[in-house]
Order: C-alpha cells, then sequence, then structure tokens
C-alpha cells in the first residue's frame, strides 16, 4: 500500500465524537490514532495480523474500533481520517448503549489487560480533534 494503512474512515457529520468532526477534517486526509467505528474499513495486511478474528465477547462492536487503531498504529501503519469523504451518522443508535459501554469494558479488559480500556479513554488524544491528530497524510 502506497500510504501503509491499517484503518480507514470517512469524517462524520451528526452524532460523533470530535475526533470524527467532518467540518473540522473538511476535505484533508489525516493520519490519526484513533478511527470511530461507524464507517470503519480495515487493510488486509492489518485483518492478517488479527488472523481474520475479532475476540468474543463483543455483540455490539463498542471498543473494536480501538482496539483496531492500537493495533495499527503499534504496526507501524496509518489510520486514515479521510475528510474527503463524509458520511452522517444519525442521533438515534438503535441498541441499548449502557449494554454497550459494558460490552466495551469487558472487551478492552481481555484484549490489553483490566485497565487498558480505561487508560485509553482517558488518553488526551481522544477528547478533541487536534489531539488525535498525528500528520496530514494528504
Amino acid at each position: 500500500m502506497p500510504f501503509n494503512v491499517g484503518c480507514w474512515s470517512p469524517a462524520i457529520s451528526g452524532k460523533h465524537r470530535d475526533i470524527m468532526s467532518a467540518e473540522k477534517a473538511a476535505g484533508r486526509v489525516w493520519n490519526v490514532y484513533h478511527l470511530e467505528g461507524q464507517a470503519l474499513a480495515l487493510s488486509k495486511s492489518l485483518m492478517d495480523d488479527l488472523n481474520h478474528t475479532i475476540p468474543e465477547p463483543n455483540r455490539l462492536g463498542w471498543g473494536v474500533d480501538f482496539w483496531f487503531c492500537w493495533k495499527s498504529w503499534r504496526a507501524d501503519r496509518k489510520n486514515v481520517l479521510d475528510g474527503r469523504v463524509k458520511i452522517r451518522h444519525p442521533f438515534v443508535c438503535g441498541y441499548n448503549v449502557d449494554e454497550a459501554q459494558k460490552e466495551m469494558t469487558e472487551f478492552l479488559a481481555m484484549v490489553g489487560g483490566p485497565n487498558w480500556g480505561l487508560e485509553l479513554r482517558a488518553h488526551p488524544w481522544f477528547d478533541q480533534f487536534e489531539n488525535n491528530l498525528r500528520e496530514v497524510a494528504i
């Protein structure tokens, strides 16, 4: 791959954390630490690294995006937030947020240890768009 990409996502409008802001990404391509999982794509090389599996349990998918992105940048691949592409994520999610949060905590503890998910969520680069940027990719 020309950019050694692990994960790719369009920018998001509607319901999203600031780090995925379509307005702030504004037509640029960014290498970031974390991408939310609304429309996340993984490279074949990253999927090969993960043996094409996601450890159980994680029925609703929260936290898997953290794990994918962490594995990607630890392998020196880029996590690309593509501001040239924008999707809208509706404010209604259709599932129980408390249940999803519980599954995420259990999943991250399983793949990274009991405090891994909490430390990751508290890290400053998850607060604001600017703190999530590693570099401009294009």
